[in-house]
């Protein structure tokens, strides 16, 4: 599943970036400057739909790829016994501990991107803040272009220091986060 979760995270997140370009064309044009700011407000909403798609799918992918991970090397058993209670970013440090005897960095790039994905991720599904609850602010939208940049990175991340805690020996990174469609 996460290899599927990841194809529409990629999906949401291009079509939210090629918006930009939609974007970009309205300064440019002869409308009336309202008319111009109804049609960027729009799109900025248009794409930010798109953004947390990507935010929410991206971290469908690291809470699914932990399951299968541990599972695989760990036996589903213990996993659901001891370790399914944990957060997701406990789990990316107790897994790959119990399963190679290292860990990832918790001062790393990749940790401190989760991190921001799984804030990102609770704050768009618990939204406890009570601010801007129908997400149309230029604030919002902003805050979720730069939560789904993250998402995107933090896959990467995260994938390929677990490739490199498996000294090389794997290719997770390659597995996972790829597009492609194999219909053999």
């Amino acid at each position: 599943m996460d290899n599927y979760f990841y194809k529409i995270a990629v999906r949401e997140y291009e079509a939210g970036q090629a918006i930009d370009h939609k974007i970009e064309e309205y300064p440019c044009s002869d409308d009336e400057n309202f008319i111009i700011d109804m049609n960027v407000h729009a799109l900025k909403g248009q794409q930010s739909t798109k953004n947390v798609s990507a935010i929410i799918f991206s971290a469908m992918v690291v809470e699914a790829f932990i399951f299968h991970y541990s599972t695989e090397h760990i036996g589903k058993r213990l996993f659901l016994d001891n370790l399914d209670r944990l957060d997701i970013k406990a789990k990316w440090l107790v897994v790959p501990r119990l399963v190679l005897g290292k860990e990832i960095d918790k001062g790393g790039q990749a940790y401190e991107a989760l991190s921001k994905l799984v804030s990102d991720r609770n704050y768009l599904v618990h939204h406890k803040d009570g601010k801007d609850r129908a997400g149309y602010s230029f604030d919002f939208y902003e805050k979720v272009r730069g939560g789904a940049d993250n998402a995107m990175n933090a896959l990467s991340l995260l994938l390929n220091e677990l490739d490199q805690l498996h000294d090389g020996k794997t290719n997770y990174a390659a597995a996972i986060l790829n597009t492609n469609e194999c219909h053999a």
